[in-house]
């Protein structure tokens, strides 16, 4: 799960510098749709792990970062589509 979600990152991080070099609006859409869907899958795996153990994940350095990952995307989110 893990992999699927770097990779989400990764592939959206790849659009978005073709995006920014060529300015074309269909890949700042697609971008940002798979950005969207990375967060969604970010969201299941984070409440996944707030299932198993019982509260949001900060225990260690890897699930704090992961959760501030998470939060610095849907900042992102919010204000690429509310600024559009």
């Amino acid at each position: 799960m893990n992999f699927l979600l770097f990779a989400l990152y990764a592939t959206a991080g790849v659009a978005y510098a073709i995006h920014f070099a060529r300015r074309q609006p269909a890949t700042g859409r697609a971008a940002t749709t798979i950005l969207l869907f990375a967060a969604l899958v970010h969201t299941f795996l984070i409440g996944m792990q707030t299932m198993e153990v019982r509260h949001v994940p900060f225990a260690n350095a890897s699930s704090a970062i992961s959760t501030f990952v998470w939060l610095l995307t849907l900042s992102y989110l919010y204000l690429e589509l509310s600024t559009d």
